[in-house]
């Protein structure tokens, strides 16, 4: 139960984190597309995920 705990909130401080380096949304009420605010976040959420489900694997074999 620790780690999950401890996992949830170490994805829920680097997800509040991605939308930091946005600003909000540009150009309100013009007509383009704006590109979304994605930063460097989402590139660390993958690679922990992955190294999540490669202990996960390790540990059942």
């Amino acid at each position: 139960m620790k780690k999950l705990a401890l996992t949830l909130a170490i994805v829920l401080g680097l997800s509040m984190t991605t939308f930091a380096e946005g600003g909000g949304l540009p150009n309100h009420g013009g007509d383009e597309n704006a590109d979304a605010p994605l930063g460097t976040g989402i590139a660390v959420l993958t690679a922990l995920g992955a190294a999540y489900l490669v202990g996960k694997r390790r540990k059942e074999d």
